[in-house]
């Protein structure tokens, strides 16, 4: 071994005591400018930082750090080490150079210093929740394994992801100029066959005109209405003729009128009938929420055949058992008297309005429930109660179940938001708070499929919001 090789050995040994002795963790110190180091670009993820050098504990000249970023889920095993950066002293810096290799950092501790260090990789999930780490190998002058160190850069590396803000705000309904307001009674009169005067004595007749007589007592004695018509509507079942069937329900929805006007003489100039004959659309309605037998083969001959040929279709079926069937269990509802009250409610006050909303809701105006809902403290449950309240007792309108349903948001209760509104699906001008509820709740396809369906409908800041919910998808997931 010639001499200056000894000499250079001798000469890291003691490099070696040394880093030793002020090296114990040469990372100690280092930090990124930002509390974050990653953004997510769709598909990739932006790795962007500056590391500040200016505290980091003082390296020997003869010494590199081989510095190794890292992105560790905090969750699991995964993790993705970056590209390295070389932070060398003055002296192995030169050593360095002479091997065509130049340090990324050459040290100084007589002034501040920083490194720009930036890569775009692939974006996975799990980068959710990482971590950034510095990993160093320490080498002295001649190669010398000084040791390997890990510091932390930062705990929550990915910067925050994008979160949607919906558009969306508690609605003031109007008020009405006149509180009309309707409500029916089905009766289930009982006639003798092929016949149409009314005989209080057959069946439970007695019983279901005593119904009638209640419900208009209850309307024309409540002195905050005013019931001013009436309006009767016969349905027959489909067995027999059609002829017949329609001159059955024209003659005995007159005669349950006729009676209407006997009792109550006020309705003889305001009542309006009409008869529907052979309620086939009831009868397949009624069919498609059973489990009777051979239900698609009954709906094919209700959807498909006209009307003269589908009694001797149904009595073909099982040698007639399934029309006998029918015949004994479905067509009795169907003959049926669907009456119509029809009234004006007068206006109320706070005071009276908080009692009639608690047994006949819809004799408010929704003026009247705001009214009613604002007494209360904000948040509270008697609001949230009186609105959805209102939004049973309105269903076809968009200021109740929105109003509840911004409560549910603005108290977490996302869950309870979609049960609300589920029940008014068909209403087409709820899709959009729909839509974000289901998106609050994580129900995202449903989210997609509502909010894509209310800007189709050209409703009010539909669009922005799938826009919102769009961008929150492609940045989260």
């Amino acid at each position: 071994m010639s001499l200056a090789w000894m000499a250079l050995l001798m000469l890291c040994s003691l490099s070696t005591l040394s880093a030793q002795r002020q090296e114990m963790n040469p990372l100690q110190g280092i930090k990124s400018t930002s509390q974050t180091v990653v953004t997510r670009h769709g598909d990739k993820a932006l790795v962007d930082f500056t590391l500040d050098l200016t505290e980091m504990t003082r390296l020997n000249s003869n010494t590199v750090l081989e510095v190794t970023p890292v992105l560790q889920s905090n969750a699991d095993s995964n993790q993705l080490a970056l590209p390295p950066i070389l932070i060398s002293g003055r002296t192995r810096a030169i050593m360095l150079r002479r091997k065509s290799i130049e340090a990324d950092i050459i040290r100084s501790k007589h002034r501040e210093q920083s490194y720009q260090y930036t890569i775009e990789v692939p974006f996975a999930l799990w980068m959710k929740d990482a971590s950034c780490l510095l990993r160093a190998k320490s080498s002295g002058c001649a190669e010398c394994d000084l040791g390997d160190y890990t510091a932390s850069l930062t705990p929550n590396a990915l910067a925050p992801l994008y979160q949607p803000t919906y558009r969306y705000a508690m609605l003031v309904p109007e008020g009405e100029e006149t509180k009309r307001r309707e409500e029916s009674l089905t009766a289930m009169i009982t006639f003798p066959v092929n016949k149409t005067n009314l005989n209080l004595n057959l069946g439970n007749n007695r019983a279901e005109v005593k119904r009638i007589d209640n419900k208009l007592q209850e309307l024309t004695t409540n002195s905050a209405l005013t019931v001013d018509a009436l309006s009767l509507t016969g349905y027959a079942s489909p067995e027999g003729s059609a002829d017949l069937n329609q001159r059955l329900s024209e003659g005995r929805v007159e005669s349950i009128a006729a009676y209407l006007v006997r009792t109550y003489p006020r309705f003889k100039n305001h009542y309006t009938s009409r008869a529907m004959g052979a309620d086939w659309d009831g009868l397949r309605a009624a069919i498609e929420e059973s489990s009777v037998d051979y239900k698609e083969q009954i709906l094919q001959i209700l959807q498909e055949r006209p009307a003269s040929e589908r009694t001797a279709a149904l009595r073909a079926i099982d040698n007639g058992k399934t029309y006998a069937h029918l015949l004994q269990t479905y067509y009795p509802p169907l003959r049926r008297t669907v009456i119509t009250f029809s009234f004006v409610v007068k206006g109320f006050d706070l005071t009276e309005a908080k009692e009639v909303i608690k047994k006949h809701p819809t004799h408010l105006s929704l003026a009247e429930v705001n009214l009613v809902a604002n007494s209360y403290p904000a948040g509270s449950a008697e609001r949230y109660e009186t609105w959805a309240i209102a939004a049973d007792a309105f269903p076809n309108a968009v200021e109740p179940a929105t109003n509840a349903a911004i409560m549910d948001f603005e108290a977490g209760r996302y869950a309870q938001a979609v049960k609300l509104l589920e029940r008014y699906k068909k209403n087409t001008k709820l899709y959009t708070i729909l839509g974000i509820a289901y998106a609050y709740n994580g129900q995202y396809d449903d989210a997609r499929t509502y909010l894509t369906k209310a800007a189709q409908l050209g409703l009010p800041d539909a669009q922005y919001n799938l826009d919102e919910f769009l961008h929150y998808m492609q940045d989260n997931f």
